[in-house]
């Protein structure tokens, strides 16, 4: 049975859209660093506001309490807060959004051991939905 010429144009097109996006996408896996990474200062940034976000499927509604910072040169430190508690802070430099990355604190509060880059998803940690 020869396939038909339907499925391989669908085939083709597919293979022509997918592959670079797929290139264009980088693939960097989380870091883990047991002792943690440094948290970014906020040194020379301005408090700029607090907004609610639903940033996991768990919580019902608008979970996440975020805090934006901005200095001179157009960086952004985000700082996400649940239950009035930090877990993570994300640092978007101005230069290259790219090169964004953010760290958690799964384990334990105050150690962000988790690193994640531009284009991965991180949740609130476990230990905060108990």
């Amino acid at each position: 049975m020869k396939p038909s010429k339907t499925l391989l144009t669908a085939c083709l097109i597919a293979a022509t859209f997918a592959t670079p996006m797929a290139l264009a996408t980088p693939v960097r896996a989380m870091e883990v660093k047991p002792d943690g990474y440094p948290i970014p200062s906020l040194e020379g940034f301005v408090y700029v506001r607090t907004f609610s976000y639903d940033g996991d499927s768990r919580v019902p509604g608008k979970e996440t309490r975020i805090e934006k910072w901005i200095n001179r040169k157009g960086d952004i430190i985000y700082i996400n807060k649940f239950r009035g508690e930090k877990y993570s802070y994300l640092y978007v430099p101005a230069s290259n959004k790219h090169n964004s990355y953010t760290i958690v604190a799964w384990k334990e509060k105050g150690i962000y051991e988790q690193k994640y880059g531009y284009y991965e998803e991180w949740d609130i940690p476990d230990r905060l939905l108990k």
